[in-house]
Protein backbone atom coordinates (compact mmCIF):
# COMPACT_ATOMS: atom_id res chain seq x y z
CA UNK A 1 0.00 0.00 0.00
CA UNK A 2 3.22 2.36 1.27
CA UNK A 3 4.52 0.92 -2.66
CA UNK A 4 1.14 2.82 -4.30
CA UNK A 5 2.31 6.14 -2.78
CA UNK A 6 5.58 6.15 -3.64
CA UNK A 7 5.25 5.69 -7.05
CA UNK A 8 2.72 8.60 -7.03
CA UNK A 9 4.99 10.72 -5.30
CA UNK A 10 7.89 9.31 -7.55
CA UNK A 11 5.85 10.41 -10.79
CA UNK A 12 4.38 13.79 -9.47
CA UNK A 13 8.19 14.78 -8.40
CA UNK A 14 9.45 13.73 -11.86
CA UNK A 15 6.76 16.00 -13.35
CA UNK A 16 7.79 18.81 -11.04
CA UNK A 17 11.09 18.37 -12.02
CA UNK A 18 10.07 18.50 -15.79
CA UNK A 19 7.95 21.39 -15.42
CA UNK A 20 10.58 23.70 -13.65
CA UNK A 21 12.41 23.12 -16.93
CA UNK A 22 9.77 24.48 -19.42
CA UNK A 23 9.74 28.75 -20.65
CA UNK A 24 7.43 30.90 -18.15
CA UNK A 25 4.10 30.79 -17.94
CA UNK A 26 1.41 31.59 -19.21
CA UNK A 27 1.58 30.69 -22.48
CA UNK A 28 -0.24 33.02 -25.47
CA UNK A 29 -1.17 31.99 -29.22
CA UNK A 30 -0.01 33.91 -32.13
CA UNK A 31 -2.66 35.87 -34.28
CA UNK A 32 -2.94 32.99 -36.86
CA UNK A 33 -3.01 30.36 -33.72
CA UNK A 34 -0.55 27.94 -35.18
CA UNK A 35 2.51 29.46 -32.89
CA UNK A 36 2.93 29.11 -29.31
CA UNK A 37 4.75 32.27 -27.14
CA UNK A 38 5.89 31.89 -23.69
CA UNK A 39 5.56 34.79 -21.48
CA UNK A 40 8.93 35.87 -22.33
CA UNK A 41 7.94 35.73 -25.92
CA UNK A 42 9.94 32.66 -26.81
CA UNK A 43 8.86 30.76 -29.23
CA UNK A 44 7.65 27.15 -27.69
CA UNK A 45 5.86 25.45 -30.26
CA UNK A 46 5.39 26.04 -34.05
CA UNK A 47 2.41 24.06 -35.58
CA UNK A 48 3.23 24.94 -39.11
CA UNK A 49 3.97 21.43 -40.38
CA UNK A 50 0.80 20.79 -40.03
CA UNK A 51 -2.63 20.98 -42.03
CA UNK A 52 -4.79 24.82 -40.76
CA UNK A 53 -7.19 23.05 -38.45
CA UNK A 54 -4.39 20.57 -37.30
CA UNK A 55 -2.10 22.87 -36.55
CA UNK A 56 -4.92 25.60 -34.75
CA UNK A 57 -5.78 22.64 -32.88
CA UNK A 58 -2.72 21.44 -31.54
CA UNK A 59 -1.71 24.98 -30.89
CA UNK A 60 -4.50 25.56 -28.49
CA UNK A 61 -4.04 22.03 -27.05
CA UNK A 62 -0.66 23.16 -26.37
CA UNK A 63 -2.22 26.66 -24.57
CA UNK A 64 -4.22 24.82 -22.80
CA UNK A 65 -1.87 22.63 -20.85
CA UNK A 66 0.37 24.72 -20.33
CA UNK A 67 2.99 24.22 -17.01
CA UNK A 68 0.50 26.37 -15.32
CA UNK A 69 -2.22 23.72 -15.56
CA UNK A 70 0.34 21.11 -14.45
CA UNK A 71 1.63 22.95 -11.96
CA UNK A 72 -2.09 23.32 -10.12
CA UNK A 73 -2.51 19.74 -11.13
CA UNK A 74 0.70 18.45 -9.00
CA UNK A 75 -0.43 20.55 -5.61
CA UNK A 76 -3.69 19.00 -6.03
CA UNK A 77 -2.80 15.58 -6.40
CA UNK A 78 0.08 15.79 -3.57
CA UNK A 79 -3.28 17.45 -1.52
CA UNK A 80 -4.93 14.57 -2.30
CA UNK A 81 -2.35 12.17 -1.85
CA UNK A 82 -1.97 13.42 1.70
CA UNK A 83 -5.54 13.14 2.74
CA UNK A 84 -5.64 9.51 1.78
CA UNK A 85 -3.22 8.07 4.03
CA UNK A 86 -3.12 4.56 5.42
CA UNK A 87 -4.02 3.99 8.86
CA UNK A 88 -5.25 1.40 11.53
CA UNK A 89 -8.84 2.96 12.36
CA UNK A 90 -8.89 3.50 15.80
CA UNK A 91 -12.48 2.10 16.58
CA UNK A 92 -10.86 -1.43 15.60
CA UNK A 93 -8.04 -1.58 17.58
CA UNK A 94 -7.91 -5.01 18.48
CA UNK A 95 -8.16 -6.02 14.84
CA UNK A 96 -4.83 -6.55 13.43
CA UNK A 97 -3.86 -6.11 9.92
CA UNK A 98 -6.95 -3.75 8.83
CA UNK A 99 -5.73 -1.14 6.70
CA UNK A 100 -7.68 1.87 5.94
CA UNK A 101 -7.90 5.05 3.72
CA UNK A 102 -7.53 8.40 6.51
CA UNK A 103 -10.37 9.63 4.96
CA UNK A 104 -12.47 7.29 3.36
CA UNK A 105 -12.42 4.33 6.12
CA UNK A 106 -14.82 3.38 8.53
CA UNK A 107 -15.84 5.67 11.31
CA UNK A 108 -17.44 3.39 13.60
CA UNK A 109 -20.90 3.74 12.22
CA UNK A 110 -23.25 0.55 11.84
CA UNK A 111 -22.24 0.73 7.62
CA UNK A 112 -19.08 0.69 7.89
CA UNK A 113 -19.14 -1.88 10.91
CA UNK A 114 -20.89 -4.31 8.83
CA UNK A 115 -18.66 -4.25 5.95
CA UNK A 116 -15.36 -4.47 7.94
CA UNK A 117 -17.23 -7.69 9.56
CA UNK A 118 -18.43 -9.01 6.03
CA UNK A 119 -15.44 -8.14 4.17
CA UNK A 120 -12.39 -8.62 6.16
CA UNK A 121 -8.90 -6.92 6.53
CA UNK A 122 -7.31 -4.52 3.92
CA UNK A 123 -10.88 -3.82 2.46
CA UNK A 124 -10.79 0.17 2.66
CA UNK A 125 -6.79 0.94 1.35
CA UNK A 126 -5.78 1.68 -1.25
CA UNK A 127 -9.13 3.18 -1.63
CA UNK A 128 -11.13 4.37 -4.89
CA UNK A 129 -9.44 8.11 -4.93
CA UNK A 130 -6.01 6.40 -4.61
CA UNK A 131 -6.33 3.87 -7.28
CA UNK A 132 -7.93 6.83 -9.55
CA UNK A 133 -4.83 9.12 -8.32
CA UNK A 134 -2.49 6.40 -9.35
CA UNK A 135 -4.35 5.87 -12.93
CA UNK A 136 -4.07 8.98 -13.65
CA UNK A 137 -0.68 9.10 -12.91
CA UNK A 138 0.29 5.81 -15.00
CA UNK A 139 0.19 3.45 -12.08
CA UNK A 140 -2.25 0.39 -11.85
CA UNK A 141 -2.31 -2.38 -9.13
Amino acid sequence: MNDLIEKIRAVLDEDERLLRLQCPWPWKLNAEEDEVWAADDELVADAHALSSNQQRNTARFIVRFDPGRAERQIAAMRKILELHQPCQPPDYANAKGVIVCSTCGPTGNDSALYMFKNEGPNFWYPCDTMLALGEASGITP
